[in-house]
Order: structure tokens, then sequence, then C-alpha cells
């Protein structure tokens, strides 16, 4: 009776195994399971609802104040309290919510490059177990000659040693790949025992065309860091303004309003003069990158070249199989290592890109009650297209 439960159980274990068990996943498929598997998302989700909460109370208590008062302490408190607190809770949503869509994206882009670090492996491994068969006949070869009496059997050995050597290469690419898919599987939340096959193609890149002066200016203006700065630098200016109406610049009050807005406003502009280095250092980057994409892509059209021409040679006898073979596999190292060119400077594009993307968020203010903090629906905010 026990051993026919346990055959039930394991027949619908196998009823109920995902559809795509056995299926090739795409890169999309790949990307909305991790979606659908990201902690952070919930988190944010929740820390954007707590500050939206938040938010709410600030803007509704801001108009419960109004200053009847002369009194300077007073008149400034009810300004902060009217327009300095709803500011800041509008800000803390903003940046709640930015966070929340650069985390996602994020999160796309670690699949797209731990998945194409997979599939590079795979086609390493593949090019692996080619120059293993080559060198296997190379040793053959040396033990021919050594029967022949035209090499020593130091030769054979170093031959036997490359061959040895590049099992062990090999040995060590999978270990990789293994270790690779096991990072993919946990960021995709599957089954960490369940078979991955992937459908994916790196695709070579378009050509390097690349406005930077417009996108520099929109990093400068939508980096995270420049507008936390910027938006301090408003609210510490707008005090002083308040500050300078109500208080004699002898007094400390006004000399430490002064002072707020000028560290801010200087840390403003520190903020945009790093976001401009730090624009121009990556973009050189992404140029070398793409260089040595075009340098990769002349390099395979020469081996190939060199190639057509051992063909020749080979036909007119005046180069042996082996001398022909040894030009052919230099043809898949210089393909392979275009490949890895390729994936390099696509992925150096698309960490790029997201530098100067323009998250477009909505922080109007919602009608909240506390039962509405328990609510698990989620808080979508606009994008821009």
């Amino acid at each position: 009776m026990k051993n026919f439960k346990s055959i039930v159980i394991f027949v619908l274990a196998l009823l109920f195994v995902p559809s795509f068990a056995n299926e090739s996943l795409t890169l999309d498929q790949l990307k909305q399971m991790a979606l659908e598997n990201d902690l952070q998302e919930k988190i944010d989700t929740i820390n954007i609802k707590k500050l939206q909460i938040e938010q709410y109370d600030a803007h509704k208590h801001s108009t419960k104040y109004e200053s009847t008062s002369e009194n300077a302490g007073e008149v400034l408190r009810v300004y902060n309290n009217n327009v300095v607190a709803p500011e800041k809770a509008d800000d803390a949503v903003k940046y709640a919510m930015i966070e929340r869509l650069k985390n996602k994206d994020k999160l796309l882009r670690e699949v797209e490059m731990k998945t194409a670090n997979f599939y590079l492996l795979d086609k390493k491994i593949e090019r692996a177990k080619e120059i293993i068969a080559f060198t296997e006949k190379k040793r053959d070869v040396s033990k021919l000659k050594l029967e022949l009496g035209m090499v020593i059997e130091l030769d054979l050995a170093q031959a036997e040693n490359d061959v040895n050597t590049k099992k062990r290469d090999l040995e060590g690419l999978i270990a990789e790949k293994t270790s690779a898919e096991l990072e993919l599987k946990s960021i995709i939340g599957m089954d960490l025992n369940q078979p991955l096959t992937i459908d994916y193609q790196i695709t070579e890149p378009t050509e390097f065309v690349m406005d930077i002066a417009p996108l520099s200016q929109q990093y400068q203006k939508y980096a995270l860091k420049v507008v936390e700065a910027r938006d301090k630098a408003e609210i510490d200016n707008g005090i002083f303004e308040k500050v300078k109406e109500e208080y004699h610049p002898n007094v400390n009050q006004y000399k430490q309003a002064s002072l707020n807005a000028l560290k801010s406003t200087r840390l403003y502009q520190e903020a945009e003069k790093n976001a401009q280095i730090d624009f121009e250092m990556k973009y050189a980057k992404l140029r070398v990158e793409y260089d040595e994409l075009v340098a990769a892509k002349e390099s395979v059209v020469n081996a190939e070249k060199e190639f057509a021409n051992a063909e020749l040679k080979f036909k007119l006898g005046t180069i042996s199989e082996i001398d022909k073979l040894q030009v052919a596999d230099k043809v898949k190292a210089k393909h392979l290592l275009a490949l890895e060119a390729f994936n390099q400077y696509a992925q150096s594009l698309a960490d790029f890109k997201l530098m100067y993307k323009d998250y477009v968020v909505d922080i109007t203010p919602r009608d909240y009650d506390m039962d509405d903090y328990y609510k698990t629906e989620d808080i979508v905010p606009k994008r821009a297209n």
C-alpha cells in the first residue's frame, strides 16, 4: 500500500511539471519568469504604498495651518508644514517609484547578461571539443612520425600533454557553465534540478551612430543623484527666500538658511558635473568596445581569406592536411572571439542606454486610509513611451 501511494505521488508530480520543462526558453520567457520571482518588486511596492500614505498625510495636514502671527518663527513653521513637508513627501514618493523602475530594469539586464553568458559558454564548450579533436589528430600524426623516425619521443610526449591540457580546459568550461546555469535558474525561480535549454542567439550590433551631446544633457537632467540634489537645492533655496522675508541678515536663522541654500546649490552643481564625467567615461569605454568589435570582424575576414589560400595550397600539394586544418582551426577561433566582442559591445550598449533613460512617474497624492496599506494590488506609475 505504501509503495502504491509513492507511485501515485510520483505520477501526479509528473503531471504537474511546468509546461516549459522540456522546452527551450526564449529570452522574453526568462525575463517574465524573473519578474514573477522578484521579491524586490514586492518590497518596492510596499515601500511606495507606505510613502504614499505619508505623502497623503503631509498634503492633508498642509491645509490645516494658516499663519496669522507676526512672529517670524511661527511663519516659518507654518511654511515648512504647508510647503516644505508636502514637497519632501512628493520627492520621497518620486524617488521610490523611480528606484522601483530602475530595479526592474536592473533585473532584466541581469537576466540578459546571464543568458548571454550561458549561451557563450555553450559555444566555448563546442569550440573546446573541436580543439581537443584537432589536438588529438596532431598527436596521432606525431605517433606516426615517431614510428617513421621523423620525431623523437619528447615530441610525442608534448603532443600528449597538449591533449590533456585541452581536456582540462574543457572540464573547467563545463564547471563554469554549470555555475552559470545555477545562477540563471536562481534568478528566474526555476528548480535547480530541472534541465535548462534556451532559444537564444547573440545578434550583431548595428553600426555605431550616436549623437552624444543631447544624450549627455539628458543624463545630467534625469540621473537620480542629480534629481535628488536639484530637488534639495530647490527646497533649501525656497526656505531661504522665505527666511529673507522674515529675518534680518544678521540673525542666525538667516545665516543658517543662507548656508544651507549655498551648500545644496553647490552639491547640485557637483552632481551635474559628476554626471557629465561619468557619462563621458562610459561613452569612451563604449567607443573602445565598438572599435574592438570592428577589429574582431576584420580578423574573421582575414582568417577566412587565409583559409581559402590554404585550401588552394593543399590542392596543389604544397601544404599538408594538418597545415590546412591548422588554418581552419584559426578561423573558428576568430569567429568565437568575434562573437564575444559582439556580446560585450551589445551588453555595454544596453547598459549605456539605461544611463539616460527618463523614468516618468505619477506622484499625484492618493486618498488613503490605513486599510489601503494592507491591500495587495500594485501601484503602477506612468512610464514614458
